[in-house]
């Protein structure tokens, strides 16, 4: 892709080229900056889960599936109160917490 743009690029005075190329490299940059939150939140709940269960042993698909669905901010109230959570209800609570 890029260097399609860059091809298109070459001669400015393709103004219909250059607006293409333009809006290529802003989808692309809007699509990776998507891609790098989404694996983000994604690294910070697989290691949420991975700590949980190392304190409490299983949990529940219920849980599992709850902190895979956490946005980045519930993730970060929940690595915050990681020692004061004693069970996979108080993940829930601080979860409800977060969200009022």
């Amino acid at each position: 892709m890029e260097e399609r743009m860059n091809e298109l690029t070459k001669d400015p005075t393709r103004v219909s080229d250059a607006l293409v190329a333009a809006l290529i490299q802003a989808t692309y940059e809007d699509d990776m900056a998507y891609y790098r939150k989404e694996g983000l939140e994604e690294g910070i709940a697989d290691t949420m889960t991975l700590l949980l269960k190392t304190k409490f042993g299983e949990l529940s698909q219920e849980t599992i599936s709850l902190i895979s669905s956490c946005s980045l901010p519930e993730l970060n109230h929940l690595t915050i109160h990681f020692y004061e959570i004693q069970c996979e209800e108080d993940i829930r609570l601080f979860l409800k917490m977060e969200t009022q």
